[in-house]
């Protein structure tokens, strides 16, 4: 039940965050560069394990696929079916959860105050990513979780049909509570 109440507060949160900041950049590659990723949580002041992961990428690949297959490009559909591909296996003392958002490549480029986030100006992918991680884990802090906890970061592009470009951006977080 924890996990659930965890789960729709940072969907909540990360709902507020694709509404209010209209952030991130400019990699023309369609990928996130992690070292990025990761040195802008440390600049934040947030000591959190943050890798790649193939499950997360593959899952982020796939979201952009059904966007672009629907033609929407909206951060609930991409939330929605991220979490059809990525959830905690029953039984496990694993924890896992992701979530995603959908900006486009302008509304990156534009950027928007990340202060709240400990950040400075968000214009980047990479900065929007590292702003769901370090929202992400606020809530996870909050929740009282403890063990090892990690993590990960995937992009890419997809394009609309009118030509807009979209980044689909993924996080998840792996809490092993053994």
């Amino acid at each position: 039940m924890k996990m659930k109440k965890l789960l729709a507060l940072a969907l909540s949160a990360i709902m507020v965050v694709s509404m209010l900041t209209a952030c991130g950049g400019g990699s023309k590659s369609g990928s996130l560069d992690l070292s990025e990723v990761k040195d802008t949580v440390a600049e934040a002041g947030v000591s959190v394990k943050v890798s790649s992961n193939n499950e997360l990428t593959s899952a982020v690949r796939a979201v952009a696929s059904v966007l672009k297959q629907n033609n929407t490009f909206d951060s609930q559909t991409a939330i929605d079916e991220i979490q059809k591909r990525i959830t905690t296996k029953p039984g496990s003392n694993v924890i896992e959860t992701a979530t995603a958002i959908v900006l486009s490549d302008a509304e990156i480029r534009a950027g928007d105050d990340g202060s709240e986030y400990g950040l400075g100006f968000i214009n980047t992918p990479e900065g929007v990513a590292a702003g769901v991680i370090i929202m992400m884990d606020r809530l996870v802090s909050a929740s009282g979780y403890t063990g090892d906890i990690m993590y990960s970061a995937s992009a890419t592009t997809v394009e609309a049909d009118n030509g807009t470009l979209y980044w689909v951006i993924g996080v998840k977080v792996t809490v092993d509570m053994n």
